[in-house]
Order: C-alpha cells, then sequence, then structure tokens
C-alpha cells in the first residue's frame, strides 16, 4: 500500500500499534507517565494496563 492507494494526499496516514498483545506478546510496558512542568507525574499506563480511564 502506498500514498496512491488513499483517497487524497490528505488522507495518507501512519498507526504504529507496537504495545498490543497481537502485534507484539512478549512486549510488556510496565509504566507509561507523563511528567508536568510544574512537577507533578501522572501515571496512565501501569502493568500493561490504563489506569486513566
Amino acid at each position: 500500500m502506498g500514498p496512491k492507494d488513499f483517497s487524497s494526499p490528505a488522507a495518507v496516514i501512519h498507526l504504529d500499534r507496537i504495545y498490543i498483545p497481537q502485534a507484539q506478546p512478549r512486549v510488556a510496558v510496565r509504566e507509561v507517565a507523563l511528567g508536568y512542568p510544574d512537577g507533578r507525574r501522572e501515571t496512565i499506563m501501569a502493568n500493561g494496563a490504563y489506569v486513566v480511564f
């Protein structure tokens, strides 16, 4: 698939889904955290699961 296969240049996208079990069953995410300028830290993923929803 290439750009010519899309309906327009604006519709050309690339999407990676690396850390999903179907694509990389041996990869595990321990933690994803956001750091803010004021020093706060927000964990959004822990032990392979989202914790913000």
